[in-house]
């Protein structure tokens, strides 16, 4: 993501950013992310695409219907109310 800034490309929406099935392409997204290069091994990989988030754009993974957003909520609520 900001390689595609630095070069002035837009950067696509969230409904049409997927998580690759490809290792090799999570890892490329991943470093485009943080500012630091990490070394991703597999159980790292592993843990942050669960089979059921690889192939999934980004925008199904946090919209309202979502799991995710679905538990993003809980925690706020249990914030609030301790």
């Amino acid at each position: 993501m900001q390689d595609a800034k630095q070069k002035g490309d837009l950067i696509p929406p969230p409904d049409r950013q997927r998580i690759s099935k490809e290792a090799k392409n999570r890892i490329e997204w991943l470093n485009s992310i943080f500012f630091v290069e990490q070394r991703w091994d597999d159980v790292s990989l592993a843990v942050m695409f669960r089979d059921e988030v690889v192939g999934r754009t980004i925008g199904d993974l946090i919209g309202k219907k979502s799991e995710l957003h679905k538990t993003r909520l809980k925690i706020a609520k249990a914030v609030l109310e301790s």
